[in-house]
């Protein structure tokens, strides 16, 4: 089965879906699922370590300044956990 990621946008921003797995051994991207990007991260869901690493992960990632990156929607879905993101254009913050 050929899952490939979906990028749209909006705005003229870049919004790219996020499947987090938390409490993972290492933090890596791990593939895609539905569309979205599959994420594992060694941090825990509670107390919004697992949001807060997301972002300085992708942001890595992505080679972008963490402050280009914000969370539009997911940020206590503990079910699905699906994380959507925002790139602004500009590269300095």
């Amino acid at each position: 089965m050929n899952d490939q990621l979906k990028i749209g946008t909006r705005s003229g921003r870049l919004l790219l879906t996020v499947r987090v797995q938390t409490r993972s051994s290492l933090n890596k991207i791990s593939g895609t699922h539905q569309g979205a990007l599959k994420v594992r991260l060694t941090a825990p869901p509670a107390d919004n370590q697992a949001n807060q690493l997301l972002l300085r992960f992708l942001a890595h990632c992505l080679r972008l300044p963490a402050c280009n990156l914000s969370l539009l929607q997911g940020e206590r879905d503990h079910v699905a956990r699906w994380w959507h993101w925002r790139v602004c254009p500009k590269r300095n913050c």
